[in-house]
């Protein structure tokens, strides 16, 4: 059960979010991922896990949330939300994929979840002549029994997938 602690209109939830990993799955050409353009002199490898990843489109990536238990046990349902960021228009309402597990973490626990893979088959749009509507990368929006506990909002520092052709 979450244990929440009122302190007049504020709640403090008692399982925060202390990192995002995504990872490549078969890709030679996956590389971590810079805040604006393509970076150059890159390496390129294989089997990428990093904050931000930059992949071919039509890869498969595999999605890890980090979560640690602050002020208490913790047990409940743990939702991943891949999200799609469209340049100057509102994203979808809907998660382009959701992946939920039920979790059980001691107090001051830290644990590292693979919640599930998704495809990234949309093309980012690079450089500063995107078009609105245009594809910017995949986010990801955490939620514990139902509460937001990770919503990130800047685009050029949230954990992020880009994509390019191969």
């Amino acid at each position: 059960m979450r244990k929440s602690t009122w302190i007049g209109l504020i709640i403090i939830i008692s399982i925060i979010v202390t990192g995002l990993l995504l990872e490549t799955v078969t890709s030679n050409n996956a590389r971590a991922c810079c805040t604006g353009d393509a970076a150059e002199g890159v390496l390129y490898v294989k089997d990428v896990k990093a904050r931000r990843i930059a992949v071919p489109v039509g890869e498969e990536v595999v999605v890890y949330t980090i979560v640690q238990a602050v002020s208490g046990d913790v047990s409940g349902v743990l939702r991943t939300d891949v999200r799609v960021d469209l340049i100057a228009y509102p994203d979808p309402a809907e998660p382009d994929a959701s992946f939920t597990k039920t979790i059980s973490l001691k107090s001051g626990e830290t644990k590292e979840i693979e919640m599930g893979k998704f495809i990234a088959s949309r093309e980012t749009c690079w450089g500063t002549l995107c078009p609105p509507g245009s594809f910017r990368e995949y986010f990801v929006k955490v939620w514990f029994n139902d509460k937001n506990i990770h919503d990130p909002q800047d685009p050029d520092t949230r954990e992020c997938v880009k994509t390019y052709k191969k």
